[in-house]
């Protein structure tokens, strides 16, 4: 359709896929929440096109950061994610991470069922037989709730704690009833709540209200972010040239941009990873919600959380400053 540029995916499974097509069609493709990676590794290491979210590990790190932050005294932690490369890469970054902070952690059950599977029966029944001090949980969409509903039927959290890493991309559907208070719950780059949240965010988390009756989770951040950025290369690449740019001067344009998210200020890397500020925090019930929110909130920069541009993650986890 000879478009000059083109923003969307949502599924590193999908962004895989259009990734080389992509650098083959010579126009921008900015992901909102898609990368190019297979498991931990690049596939694409230096692309002209080609636009990605940050990495699928990020939201792992963080969370390790902040088990070792919150859960100081746990000794045993039992993992459980999709069977897919985000729920195994999760959980080995969060083993290789947390083990950085507290060595002696032993990691004593790891669970993959299909994806897609909604009965954790018998997952529930070995996470509590097995004792473990934390479950870690890399679930993401309405199986993160269906889970919670299946762990609370048994009591699972009031012996253990939990961490459940990308949760709050259904905060909506985390209810009191079932989500108790103490998980620590990621809201990956944006968290609707935020008291520090700008003007902006406030201004759409009360239009998207409005409209759809639910609030925003964070793929609304990257999709904002990803349009700002277009925009702002652009106008950038226009003011350089004194004229309309081509589709190369506006991706030579975007590489380092800095724009006003939903989120805050966040930056296209010069590798072409976004940056930015990941939300993870405990959960509470102090609020007018009918779903748990966090308190406190913790924000994580991914200077921090992200491995820089051309490491290796397990390298840099090995060597990353505590």
């Amino acid at each position: 359709d000879k478009v000059d540029a083109t923003v969307g995916l949502i599924s590193t499974g999908v962004s895989l896929a259009v990734g080389p097509v992509a650098e083959e069609m010579g126009a921008p493709l900015l992901m909102w929440d898609g990368t190019t990676q297979n498991g931990i590794e690049e596939t694409i290491a230096s692309p002209k096109w080609i636009f990605r979210s940050a990495d699928n590990e990020t939201e792992a790190i963080a969370a390790a950061i902040l088990t070792a932050k919150h859960f100081k005294g746990i000794k045993t932690v039992a993992g459980i994610g999709n069977d897919y490369s985000y729920g195994r890469d999760c959980w080995a970054t969060y083993q290789a991470v947390l083990k950085r902070y507290l060595p002696d952690v032993q990691f004593t059950l790891e669970l993959f069922p299909k994806l897609g599977d909604t009965d954790f029966t018998s997952q529930v029944s070995a996470i509590r037989q097995s004792n473990a001090d934390l479950l870690m949980c890399s679930f993401w969409s309405g199986d993160a709730p269906i889970l919670m509903k299946q762990a609370a039927a048994v009591g699972l959290f009031n012996t253990m704690k939990g961490v459940f890493t990308t949760a709050g991309g259904v905060h909506d559907a985390l209810k009191k009833e079932f989500t108790p208070e103490g998980l620590l719950v990621g809201h990956n780059s944006m968290y609707f709540d935020d008291p520090n949240g700008s003007p902006l965010l406030k201004q759409f988390v009360a239009d998207y209200r409005t409209k759809y009756s639910e609030y925003p989770a964070y793929e609304c951040d990257h999709a904002y972010f990803t349009g700002e950025v277009y925009r702002a290369g652009v106008e950038k690449a226009s003011r350089a040239a004194n004229e309309w740019p081509s589709k190369e001067q506006v991706a030579k344009a975007i590489e380092g941009i800095e724009v006003e998210s939903l989120s805050g200020k966040r930056t296209m890397r010069e590798d072409h990873i976004m940056m930015g500020t990941w939300y993870q925090g405990l959960t509470t019930h102090k609020n007018a919600y009918d779903f748990a929110t966090l308190d406190p909130i913790e924000a994580l920069p991914t200077t921090r959380v992200m491995k820089p541009a051309g490491a290796k993650l397990m390298e840099w986890i090995a060597g990353m400053q505590l």
